[in-house]
């Protein structure tokens, strides 16, 4: 059944709805003090290289130089169940959630990064069932370029939705400006920045005119009067 709809909200998982800082802590004291065979802090360093010029690092890859299949699943597994026993999320990202569904719009989580490390970390965040795209694309705003239709809505991809679903209008959250490249006029953004720490060079840049600096998903929950 076709339905079209006011809005349709496009949420970042790493470091918008999720707070990486938390994860990556869990992660690497999990490397360090169990797996003897992983160098944490050389891990660290190769991922910060990486991620410093806004490119992905491929944590996967990584690990299976030192793991084989079955290790790597294990030590996945273990690293899951020992971040769903803490709130790893954003601040104010349980709120947002419950506004969004209290108010009956639709969302879903598009996100940056290879397929498996970013299946694991939503798991691990305990919100994989959320309707969740997984892209290698930084400019998220170009995809969401792609979705819109001749008579200017939006149709949301099927990873994105149980339904054809058309919107009137796409909301992008996310903390790098980058992702904001190519945002159609006809839809709006957020872009999420920290209440307490610094842009990071691969989260800085510039941003289009219909988009908005909020300080933490709190400013966005004012900004939408969720």
């Amino acid at each position: 059944m076709t339905s079209t709809v006011e809005a349709f909200y496009a949420i970042d998982f790493d470091r918008c709805l999720s707070d990486t800082d938390k994860l990556d802590k869990i992660f690497y004291t999990l490397a360090d003090e169990e797996y003897p065979q992983l160098d944490a802090a050389e891990l660290l360093r190769a991922r910060n290289e990486v991620e410093d010029t806004g490119r992905t690092f491929d944590q996967i890859g990584a690990l299976q130089k030192v793991f084989n299949e079955s290790e790597l699943a294990d030590f996945l597994d273990v690293f899951i169940n020992r971040a769903i026993k803490e709130d790893v999320l954003s601040p104010s990202a349980r709120d947002f959630i419950k506004a969004l569904e209290s108010h009956n719009l639709q969302y879903g989580l598009v996100t940056f990064g290879g397929i498996r490390w970013q299946q694991v970390k939503i798991k691990a965040s305990g919100v994989d069932s959320i309707p969740t795209l997984i892209t290698d694309h930084t400019g998220k705003g170009e995809i969401i370029a792609k979705w819109q239709q001749a008579d200017g809505t939006f149709l949301i991809p099927s990873d994105l939705t149980t339904k054809e679903l058309y919107v009137k209008t796409v909301v992008l959250l996310d903390d790098k400006a980058i992702a904001f490249s190519g945002l159609p006029q006809a839809a709006r953004g957020y872009w999420v920045q920290s209440t307490t720490k610094p842009l990071l060079p691969s989260q800085d840049g510039t941003v289009p005119g219909n988009v908005r600096i909020a300080r933490g998903l709190e400013q966005v929950l004012d900004f939408e009067s969720l």
